[in-house]
């Protein structure tokens, strides 16, 4: 709808691809309406040339510094355009006044999406027809109507985006991007095949355009299916499927002004002057309002194209519901409504459907379209092709002669978006470009920035002069600017400054450039404020105000030793060092051999349920690595420290102040393995399957709580926790593979021991000390050695010199071998004892867990730790009896069962009638004979 005044072409299309310098008249020659048109395309396409060239990026608007052109203010819900010019692409773009949305040369009236919204300018070459503007038909000739004239118009919309988006983003969000992309649908003129003729006697037609006039066809988008994923805020975008087409074979350049509304019959100006290019009956005539052309929302609302059923001079009759177009509503608004007359189709309907996937398309008279493009194609309503047909059956279009003529993407017309701002919540960022013109002052710098002044002592204001003057020039290109005014002020907040000795804390000192166009003042900081940094700033001024020039900022401090950069070299003592004030703070913390105070560990017990106690601190070495049982520290474990009970150490019982981990082998249990094993050997016909084995380690912490007692930290572990440490004859640690599908393909060391991880935090173990009124920390960080015990010891007196340390030490935990003992917990009743239930039933259970059977089987009780003396272990003869039976069940020959009272002792076995089976003691149970499990 751009283009409807012109019945002629824009350019005529050559062979050279470069551009074309200009239309050069021929003495004696026809002068077409084209070469007129084209000699003017091509001085306008040099000029927007040389300034989208010279202004910048083609997808933002530039304007003139200091100018309010096209500046969006406002909330989205009311937001104002300002006057001015602004350059897209090299189109020049104008707003005669501020405007909003809703009144602005196009309005807007869509709903303003919450903020933050973006404003975006959409522009576009219209032509305005002499039926819009009555100054185009001349008086002198009686009313007729000459040449249009060309537009670059353009409305504003809002758009919505994200939270955070900023302008350097806009145009790389995925949803602008398919705003603002062109139509990638395609069509082709193309020539119908000729009939075959059925008379002998006669010719076969040739084939080709079959009119007698010369005519400039037109193929416009009308509408669609709209495409869903594509935004609509100006416009649906329609798909190739179901696309619907006008056609004109005048370039559609027929159009009357309405000024009367009388139901279907609509009167127009001018009336017609040439009946043969006039409104008829059988065509269609298209109802055009105010800012279709760059707005298609409200035509796409309601049906506008509709048939023509009578035609005069004057009145228009129409078929379909007027009414409803919104015409008459518009007339009486003061609004300029127009009829745009379109042919028939062959058909006889106004538009033409494409079928899905593309397709030919009939025009009748020997020429057909193709349109084409894909199922991802976009059309704009708006879109048009033009083709040059010609009385001599020719049609100017590339290919035409060929079966398949070129594919062109639409003429127009041409659009262009630019963001203009971001309406936020909590302001205004203005995504338009500013450009200086060439004759605007510059202001230079010359010199004076980043110097540095010694340090002196200072109570009060004292100005310390800068070596060096600060300069400044302004040109104008390479011309020099005498007499310019120059503002001297401080800048951002700095420290107090003097420039030529007048304080500018008060006021900027105003100077003025001499004849070379340089201004040059002297700088003084203030010796008081040594740690911050001083800033002045020169400002070019214009009439007593500051010009649209950004100031040049000048920086100076003092040389103090914190800001001297310090590199350590090979010196460990200052390797985190990085200033010079920080290498002698170092230095002089280095010198001072004061050991901090701490809290220092003094022993480490591990003690076990069988009551055996281990100690991991022997004179002065901490017994890293040492390898214990697997029960060592089933009781508890014991941290004593040299901490003075009065000063009240304790920890909070929750937080991890002691960790005790295992490093379990990983996987760590059959269904885990068998996981593993089928990830490892993928399915595939006769693939062979590979051997695995454990393949890396698994951190545990095991379950305990920690207390205090006096100077003590107590770590017990929980009753599961125990248990699991008690038990590892049967489960060791999970090591073994007890699947016996799975045991051929598992394969790998034998476990041997577990390492077990001692760590204590001493950000949570400290004390108060009442007299120094300082915090005081565990230290616990000590030195390796290499000592006869285990080879990876830690030095008890060699400590890091620091406030807080933890201690991070292991063990190794054997793991139960063969003939291992494991034991019943002591308890006064059987609800108190753990579920391995009686000796009888941990006499089955244990037996279950190997594959053969032990050659002997002993029973033994311990000394119960709280006794005097060894405690005799009795059972009943009954129970005596039936542990006989379970082991000689399970193959143990009765000669090989040996129950004696204590391991030490060796005391026979006392079967006493009257006693109870509430084992107050523990019982262990030691399996015998060349055996695996």
């Amino acid at each position: 709808m751009t283009i409807r005044n012109d019945a002629t072409r824009q350019r005529i299309p050559v062979t050279e691809a470069r551009p074309l310098r200009g239309v050069v008249a021929r003495q004696g020659q026809v002068l077409l309406d084209t070469d007129v048109n084209e000699a003017e395309r091509t001085l306008i396409d040099r000029v927007e040339t040389a300034d989208a060239s010279m202004l910048g990026p083609p997808d933002r608007l530039l304007y003139p510094a200091g100018t309010t052109g096209f500046n969006a203010t406002g909330t989205p819900a009311n937001c104002t355009i300002g006057p001015g010019t602004g350059y897209l692409k090299g189109w020049q773009l104008v707003n005669p006044s501020a405007v909003t949305l809703a009144n602005q040369p196009n309005p807007w009236n869509g709903s303003a999406p919450p903020a933050p919204a973006l404003v975006v300018l959409k522009a576009l070459v219209r032509h305005i027809d002499p039926a819009e503007d009555s100054a185009l038909a001349d008086v002198a000739l009686g009313d007729a109507q000459a040449s249009g004239r060309a537009l670059n118009d353009w409305q504003a919309f809002l758009f919505p985006v994200p939270s955070g988006t900023t302008c350097a983003q806009v145009t790389g969000l995925a949803d602008y991007q398919l705003l603002v992309g062109p139509s990638t649908g395609t069509l082709a003129f193309q020539l119908s095949a000729p009939a075959a003729s059925s008379d002998p006697c006669s010719l076969t037609p040739a084939g080709g355009h079959s009119r007698f006039e010369n005519l400039l066809y037109r193929i416009e988008v009308h509408g669609g299916t709209v495409d869903p994923n594509r935004p609509t805020a100006d416009g649906p975008r329609f798909k190739l499927a179901g696309l619907k087409l006008k056609l004109s074979r005048r370039n559609a350049s027929l159009m009357a002004q309405v000024t009367q509304v009388n139901g279907n019959e609509i009167t127009v100006s001018p009336p017609a002057l040439d009946p043969r290019a006039w409104f008829s009956q059988g065509a269609y005539a298209e109802i055009v309002g105010p800012g279709d052309d760059i707005d298609p929302t409200k035509a796409l609302a309601k049906e506008r194209l509709l048939k023509i059923a009578l035609a005069t001079d004057e009145v228009i009759t129409l078929t379909g519901d007027v009414a409803g177009t919104g015409l008459q509503a518009g007339i009486q608004a003061g609004g300029k409504w127009f009829l745009r007359l379109w042919d028939a189709w062959p058909d006889g309907s106004g538009v033409a459907t494409v079928p899905g996937g593309g397709g030919t398309i009939d025009l009748g008279d020997g020429i057909a379209i193709k349109v084409a493009g894909g199922a991802s194609a976009i059309f704009r309503r708006g879109d048009y092709w033009t083709a040059a047909v010609r009385a001599d059956g020719s049609i100017a279009w590339p290919g035409i002669a060929t079966p398949n003529p070129t594919q062109q993407a639409p003429h127009g017309p041409e659009i262009r978006y630019a963001p203009l701002a971001i309406l936020g919540a909590a302001g205004i960022e203005d995504c338009r470009i500013p450009f200086a013109t060439l004759s605007d002052r510059a202001l230079l710098y010359r010199g004076g920035d980043g110097q540095e002044a010694f340090a002196p002592e200072a109570s009060a204001p004292t100005p310390i002069a800068l070596p060096l003057k600060l300069r400044v020039a302004v040109m104008r290109g390479a011309t020099p600017v005498p007499g310019a005014q120059i503002a001297w002020r401080t800048s951002g907040g700095g420290a107090g400054s003097w420039i030529n000795g007048t304080d500018i804390s008060g006021g900027p000192v105003v100077t003025a450039t001499n004849p070379d166009g340089l201004a040059e003042v002297t700088w003084s900081i203030n010796a008081q404020q040594q740690a911050v940094a001083h800033r002045v700033e020169a400002v070019l001024l214009d009439n007593g105000q500051a010009a649209n020039t950004p100031p040049i900022v000048f920086g100076a401090q003092f040389q103090t030793a914190a800001r001297t950069s310090f590199r350590p070299g090979d010196c460990e003592t200052l390797s985190d060092v990085t200033d010079v004030q920080a290498a002698l703070d170092a230095l002089c913390e280095a010198l001072d051999e004061r050991e901090p105070d701490t809290i220092r560990l003094k022993q480490i017990t591990l003690a076990s349920d069988a009551g055996k106690e281990t100690e991991l601190i022997d004179r002065d070495l901490i017994l890293n690595a040492l390898e214990v049982d697997s029960t060592a520290f089933t009781s508890e474990i014991r941290f004593d420290l040299n901490v003075p009970s009065k000063l009240g150490l304790g920890v909070e019982p929750d937080d991890p102040v002691a960790e005790i981990s295992l490093d379990l082998p990983y996987p760590t249990t059959d269904p885990e393995r068998s996981w593993w094993l089928r990830m490892i050997n993928p399915p595939a016909a006769g693939a062979q399957v590979q051997q695995m084995g454990n393949f890396g380690y698994q951190t545990t912490r095991l379950d305990g709580t920690i207390a205090v007692d006096d100077n003590t930290l107590i770590w017990t572990p929980s009753n599961f926790a125990r248990r699991f440490l008690n038990t590892a004859i049967f489960h060791r640690f999970g090591s073994e593979v007890r699947d016996p599908d799975l045991k051929p393909f598992w394969t790998g060391p034998e476990l041997k021991r577990v390492l077990c991880r001692i760590r204590l935090r001493s950000a949570l173990i400290f004390v108060d000390d009442p007299k120094t009124k300082k915090r005081i920390w565990l230290n616990a960080e000590h030195l390796g050695t290499r000592e006869k015990v285990t080879g990876r010891e830690l030095m008890l007196g060699e400590r890091d010199p620091q406030r807080a340390a933890d201690l991070d030490m292991f063990l190794y935990l054997r793991v139960a071998e063969p003939g291992i003992v494991f034991y019943f917990p002591r308890g006064s009743s059987t609800a108190n004892r753990s579920n391995l239930g009686t000796v009888e039933d941990g006499m089955k259970a244990a037996l279950a867990h190997w594959q053969a059977q032990p050659t002997g089987v002993k029973l033994t009780s311990n000394t119960d730790e709280t006794a005097t003396k060894p405690q005799l272990l009795t059972l009943s003869q009954q129970r005596a009896d039936k542990i006989r039976t379970a082991l000689t069940g399970k193959g143990v020959n009765a000669g090989a069962i040996t129950i004696e009272s204590n391991a030490d002792t060796k005391q026979p076995f006392q079967a006493t009638p009257d006693a109870d089976d509430s084992l107050n003691r523990r019982v262990a149970v030691t399996f015998e004979g060349n055996f695996k499990p």
